[in-house]
Order: structure tokens, then C-alpha cells, then sequence
């Protein structure tokens, strides 16, 4: 299950199912999602994507690094894993 918040309004605004294990190709769809939403509502300024580092693909970072009014964070999975083990410690 996929899903993309509005975080001013703790609203969900897009939801998918998938049958696929992993993230790593849901970032184009929920991508696609969340622009059709800003285009049915006319909203125009830049929105923040965030995900967390299941959704890091260089292939799919790639594919939607230029989309416009939408600004992608994602953590490099190495990264995450490194923060996730110093908070443990």
C-alpha cells in the first residue's frame, strides 16, 4: 500500500495498492498521483516529496529528478541504515 499525505492538514491524498515486495519502483507512480492532484486542484507552487530510503532507485530518481513543482527528498539507503545504527547505540 502506497500513500501520499499533506502534512499542513494531515490529510491523505493519494492512496495505491501494488503487489510489488519493495518501494523501489513506486516512486514514478506516486509521483504521477501527486501531480494530477495539483493539477485538478490548481495548485502551483513547489511541493516537497518526501520518502523514506526504500523508495531510492538512482533509476527512478533519474526519471523524475525534472518534474516541475515537484521537489524529491529521498535518503540514500547506506545513509539511513548509518543514522538508524548510531541512534541505536
Amino acid at each position: 500500500m502506497q500513500t501520499a499525505g499533506d502534512e499542513k492538514n494531515k490529510l491523505i491524498i493519494a492512496a495505491e495498492v501494488t503487489q510489488k515486495s519493495n518501494d523501489l519502483e513506486q516512486m514514478t507512480p506516486m509521483v504521477a498521483k501527486i501531480k494530477e492532484i495539483k493539477e485538478d486542484l490548481n495548485i502551483e507552487h513547489e511541493t516537497n516529496v518526501v520518502m523514506d530510503a526504500g523508495y531510492f532507485s538512482e533509476k527512478e530518481i533519474v526519471n523524475n529528478k525534472d518534474e516541475k513543482g515537484i521537489k524529491i527528498l529521498v535518503p540514500d539507503k547506506k545513509e539511513a541504515q548509518k543514522n538508524n545504527e548510531k541512534k541505536e547505540k
